[in-house]
């Protein structure tokens, strides 16, 4: 009897353990992504913040094309993909080849 009552004992303890290393696991995972939120935020407001106002702040997501326009809109230049861009006299869009020719775009 007294053999069940501590192997019931131990049981409990283990499951108890059990209980507490998933809760640490799954606050752990909660961390890492509220972690990885705000850097992502971080980013988002460096981008925002630094490649408005610098028109050779290279930009090549998909989402920050319309900052790249707008640069071109306000400065006459900029850089997105590792090609610095350039708005015309005439508001055509080109880049600069290598040779110093204009290559127009649209």
């Amino acid at each position: 009897m007294d053999k069940d009552k501590e192997w019931e004992r131990l049981l409990a303890e283990a499951e108890i353990r059990k209980s507490n290393r998933e809760a640490k696991e799954r606050k752990k995972k909660l961390d890492n992504k509220i972690k990885k939120e705000k850097n992502e935020a971080r980013k988002k407001e460096v981008i925002n913040k630094d490649a408005a106002n610098k028109p050779l702040f290279n930009l090549y997501m998909k989402n920050e094309w319309e900052i790249h326009l707008e640069r071109l809109e306000k400065y006459k230049k900029s850089m997105w993909g590792g090609e610095v861009f350039y708005v015309g006299k005439r508001g055509g869009i080109y880049t600069i080849r290598g040779n110093g020719i204009r290559d127009y775009r649209w």
